[in-house]
């Protein structure tokens, strides 16, 4: 499949770029039906540029994750937001809050006004409530604000070293139309 990765990483940009298919890949993935007598195929795929990676495969061989880092990150330390995740329900949903898509926010937090105003608090109390609401959603949803399933006295975004930063991740499951996160 050598030939397949090194054409979707011809396609990749500066950022996580989706796959496209091309007759080039078709055609090496025929060579590999053809060599392995299974019938597979190709739904989605992501592919990144640059140098400082973490992944980590599923023992079953059936969920990848692929996580892209700026600086100079431990293997153990790569490896180990690899495998948080793939193991931490929710799935995070972005790297961190600007990742996020603006109408998802906007929407929480206003669900989280109306919930605060609900109980008949005054604007002001609402308003703090709201966002104390806010912070649970963005830990709970965000890469780097979720607790470390290895150590879940820290948040992902502690582990890292000082200097460095997490930039994309990918999470894709065999049979799964499209990339999880």
């Amino acid at each position: 499949c050598n030939g397949l990765a090194a054409d979707a990483i011809a396609q990749a940009g500066d950022g996580p770029t989706a796959v496209e298919f091309t007759d080039a890949m078709r055609e090496k993935l025929d060579e590999v039906r053809i060599t392995t007598g299974e019938n597979i195929s190709f739904a989605s795929g992501t592919a990144f540029k640059g140098d400082s990676f973490g992944s980590y495969v599923h023992h079953d061989g059936k969920l990848g994750v692929l996580v892209q880092f700026e600086g100079d990150v431990p293997e153990d330390v790569r490896t180990g937001i690899s495998q948080h995740v793939a193991a931490h329900v929710p799935t995070p949903l972005a790297v961190d809050e600007h990742g996020l898509p603006a109408d998802v926010v906007e929407a929480k937090r206003a669900e989280a006004t109306k919930e605060a105003m609900d109980m008949g608090k005054p604007e002001n109390i609402a308003k703090n409530i709201a966002e104390g609401k806010m912070r649970k959603f963005l830990e709970d949803n965000t890469l780097v604000g979720q607790k470390y399933v290895r150590s879940e006295k820290e948040s992902v975004g502690a582990i890292l070293p000082a200097g460095t930063k997490i930039l994309h991740f990918v999470r894709m499951r065999v049979g799964a139309d499209d990339a999880e996160a």
